[in-house]
Order: C-alpha cells, then structure tokens, then sequence
C-alpha cells in the first residue's frame, strides 16, 4: 500500500505517480529529498472498490471515495509509514500517474497540504 521514497524510480510511474517517481529519482541520486512515502495505486484500487466507484462513471469517483469510509488497510499503513518518518511535520501531495502528459496537464486540480502533523 506504501512504497519510502528512497525506493522509487522513475520506472514506479504507474504505480506511485509521476511526481512520487520523480522524487524518488532525486532521493536515489542523492539530492536532498526529506523522508517520505508514497499511497500506491493499490490503495486507490481498494479504496475506490470499497467505495463502490464505478470504472464507466468516473465523474462520480471523487464523490464517492469522499463519502467512504476509508479501508483499515489504508489506514494502517498510512499510519506505519507515517510514524517510520519521525515526529516532523509533513507535506502531504498529490502525484497522478498520468499527470502532466504532452496533451494535458493537471496542475492546480489537486490539492497540496503543508505543514501537517498528526493524524
């Protein structure tokens, strides 16, 4: 459910996100990276089977996923790899695997959290 930063490559798109993967390259090469960890693509996939979204109406997902309770599995391991970080505060970002491609962008439609703690 969570990959650590620290072992993703830019070949993880798929599964972390275009910038989860490319924050994983710049912790790989050495760059200063804070700590962090990435949801994958399978706690989507769970999250949005627990929330009943439907693949053929994908404009009723965000409603649906917000109305859900979210799975114990995600929750728990969001929880684990968040408390392996320390007792910092966090940035918490969104990373699309298919954001920024050359027909489209999705920059400004997710939102960014900075400075959380806690849970």
């Amino acid at each position: 459910m969570t990959v650590n930063l620290a072992e993703i490559d830019r070949g993880a798109v798929a599964l972390v996100g275009g910038k989860g993967a490319n924050l994983g390259d710049l912790a790989r090469a050495g760059f200063p990276v804070p700590k962090g960890f990435v949801l994958t693509t399978r706690a989507y996939a769970l999250a949005a089977e627990a929330a009943g979204v439907d693949p053929a109406r994908p404009s009723e997902a965000a409603d649906r996923l917000r109305a859900a309770p979210m799975p114990d599995a995600i929750a728990n391991a969001a929880r684990k790899a968040y408390a392996a970080l320390g007792s910092g505060r966090v940035a918490v970002r969104s990373s699309a695997t298919a954001e920024d491609l050359p027909g489209a962008s999705f920059a400004g439609q997710q939102d960014s959290y900075l400075d959380v703690s806690g849970e």
